[in-house]
């Protein structure tokens, strides 16, 4: 089985919207817990959901217990940016073409799609060169 590896980015404000193209996809899959909280996870398909948060850069500097002081990566406003992974055998970018007809929801996602899930130009995942964390090395 083909199983495809996307590192999506958002603003915190924006993972609602990366999580419902996730879901809208199946790609991921959500359920509400008996604390009436919603989960996402990967479903029974093979599928590694990781859901990084921010990603935290080491500033050079060392706090008053001398540990290194850490700071978020932000995006040019200022924001700190979510990351995550997920490997899975959805090709996204082909499953959202295959359902866009049907589902205009589907066809209005497509730009958040590329943007929110870092898909190229062809709806190829898009690696980072140095990802903040791997699922496993093939």
């Amino acid at each position: 089985m083909t199983m495809y590896t996307y590192y999506p980015k958002c603003r915190p404000s924006e993972l609602p919207r990366l999580l419902s193209i996730g879901v809208m996809l199946g790609a991921l899959v959500q359920h509400t817990d008996d604390a009436d909280q919603v989960v996402t996870r990967a479903p029974d398909d093979g599928s590694v959901w990781d859901p990084i948060g921010a990603i935290y850069r080491e500033t050079g500097e060392l706090d008053a217990e001398g540990m290194p002081v850490r700071e978020p990566l932000l995006d040019p406003d200022g924001a700190p940016f979510w990351h995550g992974n997920l490997t899975s055998p959805v090709h996204l970018y082909a499953r959202a073409l295959a359902l866009a007809a049907d589902r205009p929801e589907v066809a209005a996602a497509l730009d958040d799609l590329r943007r929110l899930w870092m898909l190229d130009e062809s709806g190829e995942p898009n690696a980072p060169a140095n990802p903040a964390r791997t699922l496993w090395e093939a």
